[in-house]
């Protein structure tokens, strides 16, 4: 555009047995300047929180076939990273300082904690909801979201660490690299090539 302002879709996509190739444009057209930072849904709810390069974290509703944004709220920072816990109940952000806890009450996210931290860049809480892993520059926290405790630190890592991917173990980009993963007890397991 004239002002070299982005601005950036994010599609809902329609996975049913009739129609697999069916997108919805989420976002009004004016509704985010800026691109699209990340994304995390939230089955249980029907909702989308959607970060963005303006600073802005949005919940969308998608229930009733209906998209339309609910909540939006501003913050001073840069965005880098998002995760509703498996519950819907809370909502992770991380910024260039630290994590930010917001239950999700009704439509509107409510701070309930944060943790200082610098640049957290990736987000991800384990498939049952006990445990948040934080990707903090070159080291992972391991967070309990119910207190909002760290319970271990895994790291360093020899780059920062920008994606986190749960299963029975926790892969780090880092350890993608390296084909190596970290368990929950924080044992580093190397596996051979």
């Amino acid at each position: 555009s004239a002002n070299n302002q982005l601005i950036t879709e994010c599609y809902l996509l329609n996975v049913s047995a009739q129609n697999r190739t069916m997108y919805k444009s989420l976002m009004e057209k004016d509704n985010l300047l800026g691109q699209v930072v990340g994304v995390s849904l939230s089955v249980s709810r029907h909702l989308i929180a959607s970060i963005g390069a303006d600073q802005y974290i949005r919940i969308w509703s998608y229930a009733n076939k209906q998209h339309k944004q609910i909540s939006s709220l501003c913050f001073k920072t840069d965005l880098n990273a998002v995760a509703f816990h498996p519950a819907s109940h809370q909502l992770a952000v991380g910024t260039n300082e630290g994590i930010r806890f917001f239950f999700v009450v009704e439509t509107e996210p409510l701070l309930c904690a944060e943790i200082s931290g610098k640049q957290c860049m990736s987000l991800e809480y384990s498939n049952s909801g006990h445990f948040l892993a934080a990707g903090f520059s070159n080291q992972v926290f391991i967070i309990d979201p119910n207190t909002f405790r760290i319970q271990f630190i895994l790291g360093p890592h020899r780059s920062a660490v920008t994606r986190l991917l749960w299963t029975c173990l926790l892969y780090t980009s880092d350890a993608a690299d390296d084909m190596q993963c970290v368990d929950l007890g924080g044992r580093r397991i190397i596996k051979k090539k």
